[in-house]
Formats: structure tokens, sequence, C-alpha cells
């Protein structure tokens, strides 16, 4: 249990930071390492960072559930974030384009972890 708090602590410690920093700053980076014509992605980007600061906030819990022997419970888990983005996606990418596509992702990601 120790392992998992120390690997939970770390992963939060080196991940959040530069998710977070890209959440909030996304359209400087993009504009910086693309061109401004990609600035679009921005949204999106942002909220893809803000599901993966929560995925590396709660630490490596999938494999240790697959480690004590639960693999179903991993692929259960899965198999249902996969079932909720594709919903996700069906319902949020026609009105809202690439924005509704990183939040069907974002929330996708938050739902698996």
């Amino acid at each position: 249990m120790r392992m998992y708090g120390f690997a939970t602590k770390w992963s939060t410690i080196a991940g959040c930071p530069p998710l977070l920093f890209l959440a909030l700053f996304a359209t400087p980076v993009v504009t910086v390492l693309y061109a401004p014509s990609y600035a679009r992605g921005a949204w999106p980007l942002a909220l893809l960072a803000i599901g993966q600061t929560v995925n590396a906030a709660t630490g490596p819990c999938g494999h240790v559930v697959t480690m004590i022997g639960r693999s179903d419970l991993v692929l259960k888990n899965s198999v249902a974030a996969l079932v909720l983005n594709l919903v996700l996606n069906l319902a949020l990418i026609p009105p809202y384009g690439m924005i509704g596509a990183g939040l069907a992702w974002g929330v996708s990601i938050v739902a698996g972890t």
C-alpha cells in the first residue's frame, strides 16, 4: 500500500503541473509550436489535458488491479469507458465539432480512471 501511495504521489507531482500548464495555456502553446492557424485545436487540447490530469492524480490504479489478478475488472472498466466515449462522440461531435470530441475523450479518460 505504501508503494501505491508513493507512485501516486510522484505521478501527481510529475504529471499534473505540466498538464495543468497545457490546459491553461493551450492557445499560446499550440500557436508557438505549430502556427496560428492551428489555434482552433487549443480547446480540445485543454480538455484532454484536464482529463489526463485526473488520470495522473489517481495513480497507477489500473495496473495495481491487474497485478492482484483482477484483470477482468480492468477489462470491464475499459469497455465501459469505450462505450461512454462512443456515445459522447455521437452526441457531442455533430453540434460542437472538435470541442465535443475533446470533451468526450476527456470525460471518458476520467471515467476510465
